[in-house]
């Protein structure tokens, strides 16, 4: 092999390095814009805990965190953006998963959680 040639193969395994790092990086960073995608409250109005159709960027509000750990039905009613559609319709399908999960939510009690 001359030195042509072995530069070219040098040059050649450095692109490939190169791609193979950027796609490694568009995976991570795709990955941690799915982590970081707001999610939309879909289930029924909780006085001062969350009102339907709050969409929530950085985390859920200290009252909202606290009220899904009294009752984790909570959580299935914070849904993605993308998912939102889908979702909302099966709230209003009576007897599917969701809408069960939407009474439940809104025949908790809530009292104790904002003391």
């Amino acid at each position: 092999m001359d030195s042509r040639e072995k530069e070219s193969a040098v040059n050649t395994a450095e692109e490939k390095s190169t791609k193979n790092m950027a796609k490694k990086k568009t995976t991570g960073a795709a990955a941690k814009e799915e982590l970081q995608e707001p999610v939309i409250y879909l289930g029924p109005y909780l006085r001062r805990i969350a009102t339907p159709g709050t969409v929530l960027v950085n985390g859920l509000t200290p009252a909202l965190e606290k009220a899904k750990k009294e009752n984790p039905a909570i959580g299935e009613l914070l849904v993605p953006l993308s998912k939102a559609v889908g979702a909302r319709k099966q709230i209003e399908v009576k007897g599917s998963s969701m809408n069960l999960i939407y009474q439940n939510v809104k025949n908790f009690k809530y009292s104790e959680v904002m003391k």
